[in-house]
């Protein structure tokens, strides 16, 4: 027969476990209404899988920094489908000025990733080299790029 002295450390311990798994529950079933009730985020999820995936297939490292490359994929994501009305399915058949927007958008800022990779396999052991470190600025500038190229679409003469 247990001694109370065990049954009473064992009590604190499923009662952490219960509740624990009570508000894991609750917030999986709050992450999903609020998935339901935006489109965008999810919209944001998917491209970010879609990002991951490919930056994964254009040679990111997997097995080491693969938490800097979900990271990545986030950010990008999240830099492109901020600030719009579009969602993944405009941007892959765009019908609106904005949807095109969008699109030129997500393309430049891919390209921009691509472009700052030339930087990484230089050798001079800096800490702006390190993965995803000019993948992030090379994203940042490519945003910042189609954003100029838009507010100048809008406003050229037609």
């Amino acid at each position: 027969m247990p001694s109370l002295e065990s049954r009473e450390q064992t009590i604190p311990i499923y009662l952490l476990l219960s509740t624990t798994i009570l508000f894991v529950m609750r917030y999986l079933f709050g992450l999903l209404d609020l998935l339901e009730k935006s489109p965008r985020l999810l919209s944001i999820l998917y491209l970010s899988l879609m990002l991951y995936c490919g930056f994964i297939l254009f040679g990111a490292p997997v097995l080491i920094w693969h938490e800097q490359t979900l990271l990545l994929a986030m950010f990008v994501s999240v830099l492109v489908l901020t600030g719009t009305r579009s969602d993944l399915q405009s941007i892959m058949h765009p019908n609106t000025t904005q949807d095109k927007h969008t699109r030129l958008d997500l393309v430049l800022t891919l390209l921009g990733c691509w472009l700052s990779c030339f930087i990484l396999p230089l050798d001079w052991q800096k800490e702006y080299q390190k993965w995803p470190i000019p993948l992030v600025y090379g994203a940042f500038w490519g945003h910042t790029l189609a954003q100029i190229l838009n507010l100048l679409s809008n406003y050229s003469v037609e």
